[in-house]
């Protein structure tokens, strides 16, 4: 069996300031994987992305997803400082490439930084194929 490698990641984040206690994320997170609305909502996405342009379905499940999460949190005094979707996919070219690209995104009350590190092994070995033995080695890469 040959492994496949993902076409596309997305990733959904949120920095919020609360003034709120802590919360134990994992047990919420238990509750909503539990929920009725959030099960109906996941079972709904798969006729959603292949609509042909579900961008606002997707943001619309976005917010029921964060209300989901709300009744869980209980009344908190939550105030989002920036939010932010990023995909990176084999269509734009951000999986086409060996190594790291950051994402940045900031607003005047927060700024985030999004890492993807691209790791090929046949890839690696192509393209140090005219370095030396012992910078393979040192990358820990067996060419043999």
């Amino acid at each position: 069996m040959t492994k496949r490698n993902p076409g596309q990641i997305h990733a959904f984040v949120s920095v919020v300031k609360s003034k709120e206690k802590l919360r134990e994320v994992g047990q919420i997170m238990t509750q909503v994987k539990g929920d009725k609305d959030y099960t109906d909502l996941v079972s709904g996405l798969s006729s959603l992305l292949a609509n042909s342009n579900p961008l606002g379905q997707i943001a619309d499940s976005l917010f029921n997803l964060a209300s989901i999460f709300g009744k869980y949190l209980g009344k908190v005094n939550d105030k989002p400082f920036l939010t932010w979707v990023q995909s990176f996919t084999d269509i734009n070219g951000d999986l086409d490439f060996i190594g790291k690209a950051v994402k940045e995104k900031e607003n005047e009350r927060a700024a985030l930084a999004m890492t993807l590190i691209v790791r090929d092994k046949a890839r690696e070995i192509k393209a140090l194929a005219g370095q030396s033995e012992a910078v393979k080695e040192d990358l820990s890469l067996d060419t043999h």
